[in-house]
């Protein structure tokens, strides 16, 4: 439509929800209900409402939710419900993919990953695209539109495709960005299985501060054990820096000129509702945060 790729699912008969891309995307698009499934499930758990799904998904993440993702979603919020889900089949998988994914906010945590596995990588979990999701991070698109300038200006110093995606998320799952973002934001990946074999998760968490604490309504704390069970058979989710220290992850791209022009750290509420000379605010605590590291290592 208009130049663009959509993938749309009309769910509770009411809400029509849509992830648009560019059209050269669309030979990426695994057409199969695993998105929308990973999307509405911590809402139909908060809701008490069973899934019932006109189509198929991954055999391997309908059992990892089923066994696993759900358990762990109860021990986090135990006023969840435990919910059944029903689908028409399970997906066949008969295409090679090849791409390597993750995503960009310029932010440490994203900008260490693309160190990694792009700087400081040659073999085949060397990245191919980077990608950025207008879903559910804000809700201001002024906001999300001038902070993707800065991002596609630094895709555009790398030779990686950009797989920038428009979403209507908000309409069925509006939970709160800090403590659900993550099968949210990991729900677009498996729209796009045809493209992506590997796809990486920067995650804020190390492997030492990981934990599952009963009632503690932090998903992102247990990211290092629920992100795995999100794979499908031909895509393979995986977190990156939890093997790392958040310092470490400062000092890592301290050495690269493309940080120093383009790290973006700022959650200032409205500083970017207009185009600003200088990139950070500051004053945040993520940019305080930062600005301290930088400074104690004099950097």
């Amino acid at each position: 439509i208009n130049h663009k790729t959509r993938v749309e699912c009309v769910i509770d008969y009411v809400n029509k929800i849509l992830i648009e891309t560019d059209e050269k995307f669309i030979d990426g698009v695994q057409e199969n209900y695993d998105g929308f499934l990973v999307l509405i499930l911590i809402v139909a758990m908060k809701e008490n409402k069973d899934i019932e799904i006109n189509g198929k998904v991954s055999y391997k993440l309908y059992f990892n939710i089923i066994h696993h993702i759900i358990p762990i979603i109860k021990i986090l919020h135990p006023t969840f419900y435990t919910i059944k889900i029903k689908v028409q089949g399970f997906s066949n998988f008969d295409f090679k993919n090849k791409g390597v994914g993750c995503g960009l906010s310029c932010g440490v945590d994203s900008l260490s990953c693309v160190q990694d596995h792009y700087f400081n990588q040659s073999g085949p979990y060397k990245l191919t695209h980077l990608t950025n999701f207008y879903a559910g991070a804000t809700r201001n698109e002024n906001v999300y539109e001038n902070k993707l300038i800065n991002i596609q200006n630094y895709v555009d110093n790398t030779d990686l495709d950009f797989l920038q995606v428009y979403t209507t998320f908000h309409k069925i799952n509006n939970l709160e960005h800090q403590y659900f973002h993550t099968l949210r934001n990991l729900s677009v990946p498996l729209f796009f299985q045809k493209l992506f074999k590997n796809y990486y998760y920067a995650s804020s968490f190390s492997y030492q501060n990981t934990k599952i604490v009963p009632d503690s309504g932090s998903i992102t704390s247990a990211e290092p054990v629920i992100i795995p069970l999100l794979s499908t058979e031909v895509l393979e989710m995986s977190i990156h820096g939890a093997q790392y220290s958040r310092v470490r992850k400062t000092q890592m791209i301290s050495n690269n000129k493309l940080s120093h022009k383009y790290l973006d750290e700022c959650v200032h509420p409205t500083y970017y509702e207009i185009i600003q000379d200088k990139i950070n605010c500051s004053k945040c605590y993520k940019c305080l945060r930062t600005c301290c590291t930088l400074d104690y290592y004099n950097i």
